[in-house]
């Protein structure tokens, strides 16, 4: 993993010199691993451009609510002008369902609505599902991997979603 400072903000806000949108698919980083993941900000500002046009596939992360799934639209229109501008090779891979909670008749619907936006076969599974391990981990700072039995259910999922990005992305190459 790569931390990024705060100098990117200069960026985000327009205020630094633009980067390119090939700048990140230069270089030996890219061609040095099996898979980079650029985690992008949900604002869809320049960061987000900038790693859309660097990459080849796009995987959205989205939480079944109303205000998760009304950044749908946002995200796709963005994946297209990224397509049409920059990056032709670009791919929607799928959307990860992040926070779900065990029983919700809301979020069975939206994931509902998701599914007819997106497609079925777009959403991977597993979901993953609301667990407040997964809030210690952050805010301790620590890998979810090492609570072990407390993170039993979140481990599991992020192997097979791990295991499925993997396979997803030797398919592509």
């Amino acid at each position: 993993m790569v931390p990024a400072g705060i100098d990117l903000l200069d960026f985000e806000a327009g205020k630094a010199e633009r980067l390119s949108e090939a700048c990140l698919r230069s270089g030996e980083l890219i061609n040095s691993y099996d898979a980079v993941l650029i985690d992008c900000p949900p604002s869809l500002g320049n960061l987000t451009t900038i790693a859309l046009a660097a990459a080849r596939q796009a995987l959205v992360v989205v939480e079944p609510s109303a205000l998760g799934l009304r950044g749908i639209g946002g995200v796709a229109d963005a994946i297209d002008n990224v397509w049409d501008s920059y990056n032709p090779d670009l791919e929607l891979s799928g959307v990860i369902l992040n926070r779900v909670p065990a029983i919700s008749s809301e979020a069975e619907r939206r994931v509902a609505e998701l599914q007819r936006i997106v497609g079925r076969q777009a959403i991977w599974k597993p979901a993953m599902p609301t667990r407040v391990i997964l809030n210690e981990a952050v805010g301790e700072r620590r890998p979810v991997h090492s609570y072990a039995k407390r993170a039993a259910t979140p481990i599991e999922v992020f192997d097979k979603l791990w295991t499925k990005l993997m396979r997803t992305t030797k398919s592509v190459r």
